[in-house]
């Protein structure tokens, strides 16, 4: 088996982060308590993805597996510094991209294609966000581009529109008929031998700092946030 890299797109403030994403959501429900509540439950979803992440990132760094973060930057830069990593902790030696669209193969500030070809990467892991844009879009192109490419079920954010469980089992279905495996992270880590102790654990190897009520609520133990089922809305 060649070598593995791991994609971490787009783990930022600007779609991360719980306190934002409730102000916005806020503005956008106008006093409708279910909405707002679903909006709530995706912000803390979305905390509790990053956090996985981290996690996951911290065991591909024991185990050698090149950690990539690719994050999409507007121009000029946000003032409030929204494009920045949410919780997500970079090694000094890790390799850091800047996309401007959904592709992180196409746009951005180093080729993705070539930096994984120098490292001689056959596999790509990709985790972050957002599942039906930037993770699909991305992964569409780490397979014509001849890599072997699974997204992690359970660490891909989606969008409000994905966040229902129907509606994201229908994505993970339109990545598989493109020929994107979709595995939740323990079949990752048996079909590619890794070791991941502290996801099984639920201890990360890397602390992470958690802020605010709303992010100590997310660190609880959680697997699932139950929402209403909806149709898939495109």
């Amino acid at each position: 088996m060649g070598k593995i890299a791991h994609l971490i797109i787009d783990v930022q403030n600007r779609y991360f982060h719980p306190g934002d994403l409730s102000k916005t959501f806020d503005d956008l429900a106008h006093g409708a308590p279910d909405t707002l509540d679903k909006h709530r439950q995706h912000s803390l979803y979305g905390h509790q993805i990053a956090e996985r992440i981290n996690a996951f990132a911290a065991e591909c760094r024991a185990q050698d597996i090149t950690n990539i973060y690719v994050m999409h930057r507007s121009a000029p830069k946000n003032a409030d510094d929204e494009d920045s990593l949410y919780l997500v902790q970079k090694g000094e030696q890790e390799k850091f991209i800047v996309k401007s669209g959904f592709d992180a193969f196409f746009g951005a500030s180093a080729s993705l294609d070539k930096t994984l070809k120098d490292l001689g990467i056959e596999t790509v892991i990709i985790t972050g966000g957002i599942l039906g844009y930037c993770i699909f879009e991305t992964a569409q192109s780490a397979i014509h581009a001849g890599y072997r490419t699974i997204v992690a079920e359970d660490m891909a954010f989606p969008d409000i529109f994905d966040f229902a469980p129907d509606a994201r089992a229908w994505k993970f279905d339109e990545m598989r008929d493109y020929g994107i495996e979709v595995m939740k992270t323990h079949d990752i880590a048996e079909n590619l031998g890794l070791r991941l102790p502290s996801l099984h654990s639920g201890q990360p190897r890397s602390p992470v700092k958690t802020a605010g009520k709303a992010a100590d609520k997310a660190a609880q133990p959680q697997t699932t946030i139950p929402v209403k089922t909806q149709g898939k809305t495109r």
